[in-house]
């Protein structure tokens, strides 16, 4: 969830019925929070943990934005004495997990129609979260409880690096720090496995490429090599395993085109 204001005064009332931890990521302007007891000046960039059992407020101006995500403590197996130890960290914006696969997910997933994925998320968001708090607490954890949170970074990288041509498999091993058998066992239940799932983000990029109104005075080849494949035959190959057609067929309908996009686009999501 993503919260913008006008200048605000807010308060909120203890709740002991509440269970839910918040991860907060404070984009900005600078704000006063007070929370247990304590005032302080928060400032942008600032993630940090709430207990919403606790009574609380903010003083922000105008523009203060953030995002956050509320996840029930039993669900992540804390008990008080590891609630108060999280909630005593003034900044976890630096810790890995945190730049790495949360403010990224937090930043993606702004989306007005998000509500309707809460259902499909929920697990991904519990994986992520667990991740975080057991690395804080240096706390082992069950590795099926971050199958998810580790499939999400994973893909993260794909994603940033699928452009590349020179970008494969073994890049990805060498990334995620598995083997080569761990990382497809990663996939096991996946639409796409590894391979399948770097060609599909080259082939959604040569498709919105194709699409766009000035692809007409760029190569072919040269749409290829920016969407990340090796050459222009492989474009063409992808093209047509998608949609059976040819990259010229193709190429004449924007509506087609763009029909596809959606198609692999709903494919790759998290």
């Amino acid at each position: 969830m993503e919260l913008g204001n006008e200048p605000a005064n807010v308060h909120w009332k203890r709740d002991l019925y509440s269970e839910d931890l918040r991860l907060v990521h404070f984009r900005g302007p600078s704000l006063k929070l007070n929370f247990r007891g304590r005032s302080e000046v928060v400032t942008p960039g600032t993630v940090r943990f709430l207990d919403l059992s606790s009574a609380g407020s903010f003083l922000a101006p105008a523009g203060m934005r953030s995002s956050h995500i509320n996840i029930d403590r039993l669900q992540l197996g804390l008990d008080g004495k590891c609630m108060k130890r999280l909630l005593a960290l003034p900044n976890i914006a630096q810790n890995p997990l945190v730049q790495g696969l949360l403010i990224p997910a937090l930043s993606n997933w702004q989306r007005s129609e998000l509500s309707l994925e809460v259902g499909r998320l929920q697990p991904i968001f519990r994986s992520m979260m667990t991740a975080l708090t057991s690395s804080l607490l240096e706390v082992p954890v069950e590795s099926g409880d971050l199958r998810l949170a580790r499939l999400l970074n994973v893909k993260n990288h794909i994603r940033r690096n699928c452009r590349n041509p020179d970008f494969d498999v073994e890049a990805v091993v060498a990334c995620s720090l598995l083997s080569r058998r761990a990382l497809y066992s990663l996939f096991r239940d996946e639409d796409l496995q590894v391979n399948g799932y770097i060609r599909a983000l080259r082939t959604l990029n040569a498709l919105d490429l194709l699409s766009d109104g000035n692809s007409r005075v760029r190569s072919l080849g040269d749409i290829a090599r920016a969407s990340g494949f090796p050459n222009l035959q492989a474009m063409r190959r992808a093209i047509r395993d998608l949609a059976g057609s040819s990259l010229s067929e193709l190429r004449e309908s924007p509506a087609a085109l763009q029909g596809w996009a959606a198609v692999l686009r709903e494919r790759i999501r998290p």
